[in-house]
């Protein structure tokens, strides 16, 4: 995407933070947060260690923009085609340069696998050379969401209305002055709405499972032309919608 395009692109878009919460140009309640894990919504984000600080502020930004735009347009459940094309292309326009692969059905013949085996071993696929990398981030990740109990639910609440819904996993990986985040993104439905957090406990034989797995390249020269244009149309801090996973 072209800066034009991406200004213009920008410019349209409504603003998408509340009212009630701390605006960006008020005092800030506290310094910025700089840990390896969180969750932003439905999405569950990791760091590698050793990822530069403003890159991880740019990947928080950038990722709750078009989350929070898509959100804007379409719901993530049930018209998760229309979302996930919609957050596909606020990524585009904030510095992000990727493939655009659609949903697609999963199946294995092994239904007693978990929801988080099926992840890890999506993400795998996904992360090609970077595969065994990228597991240990997100195993590190889950098991470390497992034991935080206020984000674990937070994540839940996001993640799912009944016996549907949808989430999003996005380890991201620093290779010199590049970032890469392996965007993989699950909708499913469940057998009933009882049980536990569907992430690591819920079995394949119970759940209807789509999804679609994406590599993004940040150019970060491109996101600072917008950046911004993008904290304005948020209005907060990332300390406000990023929750953090210590580990």
């Amino acid at each position: 995407m072209n800066i034009e395009s991406s200004l213009a692109y920008l410019d349209k878009i409504p603003s998408l933070h509340s009212r009630s919460r701390r605006s960006m140009t008020d005092e800030p309640d506290a310094p910025l947060t700089d840990s390896n894990a969180g969750v932003i919504g439905p999405q569950l984000i990791a760091f590698t260690s050793g990822l530069d600080r403003e890159f991880k502020e740019a990947v928080k930004f950038s990722t709750q923009m078009a989350q929070r735009l898509a959100d804007h347009q379409f719901s993530q459940v049930t018209q998760r085609m229309e979302w996930y094309e919609a957050y596909c292309t606020a990524l585009k326009h904030s510095g992000w340069i990727g493939s655009d692969n659609k949903l697609t059905e999963y199946k294995n013949s092994n239904l007693e696998i978990t929801m988080e085996d099926v992840a890890i071993e999506l993400v795998k696929l996904a992360a090609g050379p970077n595969a065994v990398r990228i597991a240990e981030l997100v195993s590190t990740t889950v098991n470390a969401l497992k034991n935080d109990g206020d984000v674990s639910a937070k994540l839940q609440a996001s993640s799912s209305s009944g016996s549907s819904g949808s989430f999003d996993i996005l380890p991201c990986i620093q290779e010199g002055d590049e970032v890469v985040m392996y965007n993989h993104s699950m909708v499913f439905s469940h057998s009933n709405s009882a049980g536990g957090l569907w992430f690591w406990s819920w079995k394949l034989s119970q759940v209807s499972l789509q999804h679609a797995a994406n590599e993004w390249t940040f150019n970060y020269a491109s996101y600072q032309l917008v950046e911004d244009k993008i904290k304005e149309k948020l209005g907060k801090s990332s300390n406000d919608f990023f929750d953090s996973i210590n580990f």
